[in-house]
């Protein structure tokens, strides 16, 4: 059983999504031991992550934060990055983060032209919960998939 749909052309979709990372300066008590090597400050980087579907080519900068305005200009630039490539965007997924719930974002792309589908869930459960499995029963369901099995 898959549910994913696959695409067939380069630029049909588009993933964006950020993850928050905790900025490393120097080893800290959790690895010498000793609790007076603290490090206060370090801050959080924030990777901004756009995959091409068809051919899962990424492009990952790290911004300062996960403001709108930098969804939106990121938003701007993954297409313009893919362009580069030969490839035109028609669709752009993401997930369901403030920055790209944001009018702004929306905004963002209808002035770039691409539709923006944001991460589909039910009865606000994201879609890995609408199979109703625990978690052996999930990730056996996903080894299966990945082997041809049914």
């Amino acid at each position: 059983m898959s549910k994913y749909q696959v695409w067939s052309r380069p630029g049909e979709l588009l993933h964006l999504d950020v993850r928050k990372l905790g900025r490393i300066l120097k080893v800290g008590h959790r690895i010498t031991g000793n609790p007076r090597d603290t490090v206060d400050g370090a801050g959080r980087g924030y990777v901004r992550v756009a995959i091409v579907d068809f051919s899962r080519v990424a492009n990952c900068p790290v911004l300062p934060d996960e403001e709108v305005r930098s969804a939106s200009a990121f938003l701007r630039a993954a297409p313009a990055d893919c362009a580069g490539l030969g490839v035109t965007i028609h669709e752009v997924h993401t997930d369901n983060g403030v920055c790209y719930k944001a009018r702004r974002s929306a905004a963002t792309c209808v002035e770039i032209g691409v539709r923006h589908r944001p991460h589909a869930s039910l009865a606000g459960r994201p879609p890995t919960s609408r199979l109703s499995l625990n978690r052996n029963n999930l990730l056996r369901l996903h080894i299966y998939s990945l082997r041809g099995n049914s």
